[in-house]
């Protein structure tokens, strides 16, 4: 294990809730922000079991009565209609939005279809676009004529486009096409400008990063602030892959390591 591993995995659950869905839901209630329900599926994790999990979120916003969404990877459902079909059926029940994270440009056209989809069905839908995607711009028209809301980042995944640039050309496609967006980074000056660009955008930010900063543009602006908790078991080898592209992480992750053992 490298160095940058170890560091990695001894910080890493300072970024997420926890394992289990109860430690998502208890920062979820202690934040005084709403929230999006992000679940880390585990290698071994079956469809199903990943089914079930999303299930039991969309109940527990409902019970709970939280302004809160969940955040599905449709990779992690496979291609098993019956899984995919049980957390449209929660989604239709609870009458919460369903939200579908980005992950390699390979998914995005089965990942954006299924929105689309579901949209059309009368779900409340929303999918996530990637600005360092030049085909971002033309997927923005695409969900928002289907009625799907955009979860706008610069995107983890390679891309051929400067991410954020990218970012605001997907900002200005979903304005010209009178969709809805959430806006999501902790690039102060972009979240600024995006949301200045959007009338009725949200400001989504990770649990665990530093905010303060991008948060008081949304203040200033009047824009709402969600924060993104992920939880669940597969956590660990997602930050690794993004310490590894985005070093900046190192520096926030010893930073709390050090503020830690103060």
């Amino acid at each position: 294990m490298t160095t940058r591993e170890r560091l990695v995995r001894r910080a890493a659950h300072r970024y997420v809730a926890g394992p289990r869905l109860d430690d998502a839901l208890a920062v979820a209630q202690a934040l005084e922000h709403p929230t999006t329900l992000g679940f880390w599926d585990a290698p071994g994790d079956t469809p199903a079991a990943v089914a079930a999990a999303h299930e039991h979120a969309f109940a527990a916003i409902v019970a709970g009565r939280l302004d809160a969404y969940p955040s599905v990877k449709l990779p992690a459902l496979g291609d098993d209609r019956r899984a995919t079909e049980a957390v449209a059926a929660a989604a239709a029940e609870s009458g919460v939005l369903l939200h579908f994270d980005s992950l390699a440009e390979s998914e995005a056209d089965r990942t954006l279809a299924l929105a689309c989809r579901l949209a059309e069905r009368g779900l409340d839908v929303g999918a996530t676009l990637p600005g360092c995607w030049s085909r971002s711009v033309r997927d923005a028209e695409a969900l928002a004529a289907a009625g799907v809301r955009a979860r706008i980042v610069k995107g983890q995944w390679p891309g051929d486009r400067d991410p954020s640039a990218g970012f605001l050309a997907v900002v200005d496609a979903v304005q010209r096409a009178n969709g809805r967006a959430a806006i999501a980074t902790h690039d102060a000056r972009l979240a600024r400008e995006s949301l200045q660009r959007v009338p009725g955008a949200e400001l989504e930010l990770l649990f665990g990063l530093p905010a303060a900063v991008a948060a008081r543009q949304a203040a200033e602006l009047g824009v709402a602030v969600r924060v993104y908790v992920p939880y669940g078991r597969g956590y660990l080898p997602y930050a690794v892959r993004r310490a590894v592209t985005k070093p900046i992480m190192l520096w926030w992750l010893a930073r709390d390591l050090a503020l830690h053992r103060r």
